[in-house]
């Protein structure tokens, strides 16, 4: 998807990876790096990332304000595939979020750890990053949001309920249209939002 949405827009127009997991590969951060694209990825915890987070100074460690409760973040620099001589990427930004697991066991940390690896410049903070990736959900909650009324439309096709249905979803988000050409989820490339949160955000221009 991503190599077809380079594809299919200007050279001039600067392209934005958000992703979960799911995009936490090499390929994809050479790929990023080649194209010049701007990406925030949630980044996989393995033993290297972990040795990463640990070497932050406790004094780095800053309070935010997530969802309405006060979490820690902190930013430190990682180089991704550092036992792998086959991988030459440089250091990213590792941008990482603390806060309690409310979970007092044995033998077991009492904090959840979360990262993001990022190339994005370094005029921006890394609460703006993390304000950036963030927003993955909402836009997980639209594109479901969307599948959901297509389907609905399918199913009510022909009838008084579909016609009341495509009125109501003139307020919000259209659904494809023509429906059974399914036109706007083929050109987009909509993946079903519980599978993929891989989101491309498209800016005109080199400077905006």
């Amino acid at each position: 998807m991503l190599k077809y949405c380079r594809d299919k827009f200007n050279k001039d127009t600067h392209l934005r990876l958000r992703s979960d997991g799911a995009g936490y590969q090499f390929k994809i951060m050479e790929y990023c790096l080649a194209q010049g694209i701007d990406f925030t990825i949630t980044a996989e915890l393995a033993a290297s990332v972990r040795g990463a987070i640990a070497a932050i100074p406790e004094k780095n460690w800053r309070p935010m304000v997530k969802d309405g409760k006060t979490i820690l973040f902190a930013e430190t620099v990682y180089k991704p595939g550092v036992t792998n001589y086959l991988v030459n990427l440089p250091a990213f930004r590792l941008i990482v979020t603390r806060q309690s697991s409310c979970q007092l066991e044995l033998f077991k940390n009492i904090f959840v750890d979360r990262a993001i690896i990022s190339n994005f410049p370094e005029a921006y903070s890394a609460e703006e990053v993390l304000t950036y990736h963030n927003a993955r959900g909402n836009a997980e909650k639209a594109i479901g949001n969307l599948r959901t009324a297509s389907r609905l439309l399918i199913a009510v096709r022909g009838t008084v309920r579909e016609r009341r249905l495509r009125a109501d979803l003139r307020t919000g988000i259209q659904p494809c249209e023509p429906v059974q050409k399914g036109r706007a989820a083929g050109r987009l490339g909509i993946l079903p939002h519980k599978e993929s949160a891989v989101q491309i955000v498209m800016r005109r221009g080199a400077g905006g």
